[in-house]
This record gives C-alpha cells, structure tokens and sequence, in this order.
C-alpha cells in the first residue's frame, strides 16, 4: 500500500466538488471508462470532464500530494514537477474524450490537493502534436510487445508545461512578502526586549 495513492483516492471526491464549485461548472463523466476506437490499446477513466470550460469542453483530472520537495528540489518546484508529471495523462485522456463526444477538447485541467489545504486549479492547454507523438510511442510499445521484441530506448521531448508554471513565485505579489517584511521590521525591536528581560536585576540583599 502506498499512502499519497490512498490519499489521492479518498479526497478525489472532495477535491472535484471543490473545482467544480470553484469554476462555477459541472464536472461529469466521473469514473466513466472510455476505450479508443481508431486505436484498440488506448483506454482511461476519467476523473470527471467539463463542459463549458471556455466554451469549450476539458478533461479533469484530480491530484493529492503530501507537497515535499524531493532531493535537490526547492518547495517552489513541487508543483511544476506534479503539473510536468501529469500533462500526458492530460493529453491521452483528452484525445479519447474527442473520440467519444465528436467534439474538441482543447483543455486539461488539474486540481492539486497539497497537504491539507484546498485544491489549487492549473490548467495545461492540450498540444495536438504532442499528444499524437505519445500515441505514436504507445502504438510502437504495443508492437515490440506483440511480436515479443524488447522495445529500443524511447526518446521523447518534453511535456508542453505552460510558461506560468515555470515562473517561481513572486515574493512581491503575494502575503508572503508582507509577512517577512513585518518580521524583518519588529525582529530587532523583539531581540532587544529579550535583551532586556535577560538582564539580571540588581539584588536587594544588602
């Protein structure tokens, strides 16, 4: 068993209730099951799809992290790794969605449950080119395993990650910046009052 899976089992619902009420749209199609037709080795659950997302429809998909750094990653990077990491389930998922609906699904949507706060949306426009390389490199996997030959290394280019999830935080434009700028203002002031209290008091033997 591993925790964040069952984590991100058991807020799934509440993470989807909250986008949804959040965007002000219905998501459906939760857990429908949805199997390719021009290509037979492709299927997904969803977790749910959108429609109205810009006028348009989008796939959903809901994310629990514990929101740790891993080795050498700074906490600012946790959230672009999990947004990389997830981009290509977006695009698979969203291709059979088109197939289903007969309609275009140019959105992919994430809602990120980190630690305990409430889930933050990111949305990750959906590449056509990309998604028909990761096909492209599905139906080769299928092959090898079909006539029993062991796949070569597979090279594939980079997610398509949005700009904005690449910027680090600004420190400027949000809270943060006011509450160090505070504690760097009544820091000194503190150490000298501890200064003070630390003092011995003069005693009043004689």
């Amino acid at each position: 068993m591993v925790w964040p899976v069952i984590m991100g089992h058991v807020t799934e619902t509440a993470n989807t209730e909250w986008c949804a009420y959040k965007l002000g749209l219905e998501i459906t199609d939760r857990q429908r099951v949805i199997k390719g037709v021009k290509h037979s080795f492709m299927r997904c659950t969803l977790d749910g799809r959108i429609n109205g997302y810009k006028n348009r429809q989008a796939v959903y998909d809901a994310k629990y992290t514990a929101g740790r750094p891993m080795s050498g990653e700074e906490w600012r990077d946790v959230i672009p790794r999990l947004v990389k990491r997830y981009t290509p389930q977006l695009h698979w998922n969203a291709f059979l969605i088109e197939e289903a609906t007969g309609k275009t699904c140019p959105h992919g949507v994430l809602g990120i449950v980190r630690a305990g706060n409430e889930p933050v949306i990111h949305e990750v426009p959906i590449n056509k080119k990309y998604t028909l390389e990761l096909i492209s490199m599905a139906n080769y996997f299928i092959g090898c395993c079909d006539l029993g030959i062991e796949p070569a290394d597979i090279v594939a280019t980079e997610p398509p990650v949005p700009n904005d999830e690449k910027i680090p935080v600004d420190m400027a434009t949000t809270n943060h910046a006011l509450k160090w700028k505070h504690h760097a203002e009544i820091g000194p002031k503190l150490l000298a009052r501890l200064t003070v209290l630390k003092k011995p008091k003069p005693s009043s033997r004689n």
